[in-house]
């Protein structure tokens, strides 16, 4: 038992040590979550405002589907390591209740907003999302969903433009942005245009 918990201690502290000695780009940081089962793991450095810190990646130890996500010790070290406090899931399992548990281990907070693979959050979902954002704002937010891709690219360009709207002119967003945030779909794309249109609605005339 002593064995196996001094060797947890001695993995935490290398991967502790092996991000901080990176230079903490995206590349690197990658990698090394990769290695501990947060695939894909990339911060967001565009379109938020000055101090926000939003990240994205796959669910841990994502697997091929969604029920397949399992965050071990290790994968929970990284993810601290980084600073996240508070993590968003679109995944269509997000409300089981064993990843809650797992993270509050770690003192993470967790926003389950479930949607079925290559679904399309709901206007609902993204200002519940920005809801919660802004609700952890001091701390550091990682959208997740399943591979990482679409419905994670949806999310995170949702908060995007929420963020942007809290300045005074709003960047227009197009389907470049939406290609480079791995937006998957019409229908995903077409959420984006809408809750758009009804950002720049809200706006004082």
């Amino acid at each position: 038992m002593f064995h196996r918990i001094l060797a947890s201690l001695l993995v935490a502290a290398a991967i502790v040590q092996a991000v901080r000695a990176s230079k903490n780009t995206n590349a690197d940081v990658s990698v090394y979550g990769d290695e501990v089962g947060i695939k894909r793991f990339a911060w967001v450095t565009s379109h938020l405002q000055k101090g926000d810190r939003l990240a994205r990646s796959g669910a841990p130890d994502f697997g091929g589907e969604d029920t397949d996500q399992y965050l071990s010790g290790r994968g929970l070290q990284f993810l601290k390591s980084q600073g996240i406090t508070h993590v968003i899931s679109v995944n269509s399992a997000a409300k089981f209740k064993t990843m809650e548990r797992a993270l509050a281990k770690g003192g993470i907070a967790y926003t389950p907003l479930p949607v079925k693979d290559r679904g399309v959050p709901s206007l609902g979902d993204y200002e519940k999302a920005w809801n919660a954002f802004k609700a952890h704002r001091t701390g550091a937010t990682l959208v997740w969903c399943g591979y990482g891709h679409g419905r994670t690219g949806a999310m995170i360009t949702a908060l995007q433009m929420f963020a942007e709207h809290e300045g005074p002119r709003p960047h227009l967003f197009t389907h470049a942005d939406f290609q480079a945030n791995i937006v998957e779909n019409d229908g995903q794309r077409n959420s984006l245009l809408a809750l758009q249109k009804m950002l720049f609605e809200r706006r004082p005339k």
